[in-house]
């Protein structure tokens, strides 16, 4: 499946805020459900290796651009507008990620909320 960091991004941190909040509350948002379970961990995994080349693009940015006596951007002023280009340029990039699908159906029974949904949605086909 072809993504943007941008959605790669998003979609790391919706799965990683909804397992957060799985051990926080205690809830087992998906009992039973193996399959989508192992789906869920492997693509976290695989969304966090294809993130990791725009992580390190973004960490040379930031040491080109950081001004660490700039306490509202932490940016250097005259290097604003390259690193937001920059960061701009990295988020629109795709990168073809083998996303491991799940049925809705597989998801009956499971207690969700929409930020549950949000988080899982570009795996269901």
């Amino acid at each position: 499946m072809n993504l943007t960091n941008n959605e790669m991004l998003l979609a790391y941190n919706r799965l990683q805020n909804m397992q957060d909040r799985e051990q926080e509350e205690k809830k087992i948002l998906f009992p039973h459900k193996a399959k989508v379970t192992y789906a869920i961990r492997r693509n976290k995994a695989k969304l966090e290796a294809a993130l990791k080349p725009f992580n390190e693009e973004r960490e040379v940015l930031l040491k080109t651009c950081s001004d660490p006596e700039n306490s509202e951007t932490g940016i250097k002023e005259e290097c604003a507008n390259d690193w937001k280009d920059g960061v701009n340029q990295l988020l629109e990039l795709t990168e073809d990620v083998d996303v491991r699908m799940i049925s809705i159906d597989e998801l009956e029974d499971c207690d969700l909320s929409i930020a549950d949904m949000e988080a899982i949605d570009f795996m269901i086909e």
